[in-house]
């Protein structure tokens, strides 16, 4: 019989992960060596796959396993991006605005009349292009197609590439 107080002590940190990212597991017992069980011979393991993974601690006195369940969420970013608007005052479609599934790292829309001249920027993803431009606070007075780009990062995969999307959007009046 080998008293409680002198097998090791395993503590884990791990993490929930979006799913295709890689998941770093952690465990770590003084004064004993750790391993992973059917994974890895180091205190630290690289997963792909939702689980049960289970690491050991052994020293002289015993072993001590303990499990870690990881699990995967989906971190994807769906975002739709109307392709005409009216901002005729109804209340019904008077604004352009993406609609974006993610919570946002960095967010930023600039749209461009047929000439290339910026009339709308914004940083609030909240706030919508209601088809006035910035140089004239007057609506622009007839039916045109304007050119966008809008960047974003997504904070769920906060080491991932900055995504951009262009396009154009028909402002109908």
């Amino acid at each position: 019989f080998i008293p409680e107080k002198l097998l090791p002590v395993l503590r884990i940190a791990n993490k929930e992960a979006c799913e295709g990212d890689p998941i770093q597991l952690f465990a770590e017992s003084v004064g004993a060596s750790v391993r992973w069980q059917d994974i890895s011979d180091d205190p630290v393991a690289i997963v792909y796959e939702p689980g049960i993974y289970v690491a050991q601690a052994e020293n002289e006195c015993g072993i001590t396993q303990k499990e870690v369940e990881v699990k995967l969420r989906d971190c994807n970013c769906n975002v739709y991006i109307p392709n005409a608007f009216t901002p005729d005052g109804d209340g019904i479609n008077d604004l352009f605005k993406p609609s974006i599934s993610c919570d946002l790292q960095f967010y930023e829309i600039i749209i461009f009349d047929r000439w290339g001249r910026k009339v709308f920027h914004s940083d609030d993803p909240d706030l919508g292009w209601n088809g006035s431009s910035i140089q004239n606070a007057e609506y622009l007075s007839q039916s045109q197609i304007f050119n966008y780009i809008i960047r974003y990062d997504n904070a769920l995969r906060p080491n991932s590439d900055r995504q951009e999307i262009k396009g154009f959007v028909i402002l109908m009046r």
